[in-house]
């Protein structure tokens, strides 16, 4: 009977660990859910809405993906045997809510100063240009850009999903197929 006993602690003891590891498992699963989502710019099958502006479409970088910061701030806050938590955005990615939930961003009027510079030789003779240094400029004057709204459209990357649940079932099968 001691044998019994003992084979049977054994067993309860990998599902333990096993299930011990469960939210852990989860919140890998969803990570790589989510940031699949950023890399294939879609969810669950929907691609995101493309960029409209062709005249204005951005030189480098994909749509999400310019400079990585959305993709590298989707993180698991934490994972134990109680549950798990992952969060998306940061101090240097403030825009992250606003993609996945989609939002109208108002902006103010302002006042700025805008530099000029006028060629008097070269390729750009006679022509007056937006001036990137003010050391280079010609001269400078106040512009007033009044209030505007831009639209952000929804590109969700992380919500449940069936997908998401699938992928989970499968990890947690997979899993205690090893018992």
């Amino acid at each position: 009977m001691d044998k019994f006993d003992n084979k049977l602690r054994a067993i309860f003891k990998k599902y333990e660990d096993k299930i011990d590891k469960a939210p852990a498992l989860v919140a890998e699963t969803a990570l790589e859910h989510f940031q699949n989502a950023i890399i294939k710019k879609q969810w669950d099958g929907t691609p995101y809405q493309p960029y409209k502006n062709k005249k204005r479409e951005p030189s480098r970088g994909s749509l999400m993906m310019r400079n990585g910061n959305l993709f590298r701030s989707v993180k698991i806050v934490y994972a134990n045997p109680t549950g798990a938590r992952l969060s998306a955005g940061s101090s240097k990615v403030p825009y992250a809510k606003v993609h996945n939930e989609g939002d109208t961003i108002q902006h103010q009027a302002r006042t700025s100063i805008v530099t000029h510079r006028s060629y008097t030789k070269g390729k750009y003779k006679g022509k007056t240009l937006f001036a990137q240094n003010n050391e280079k400029a010609t001269y400078s004057q106040r512009a007033q850009v009044g209030a505007y709204a831009v639209n952000m459209p929804k590109r969700t990357f992380m919500a449940k999903s069936p997908s998401l649940m699938t992928d989970i079932k499968r990890r947690f099968k997979n899993n205690f197929k090893t018992l």
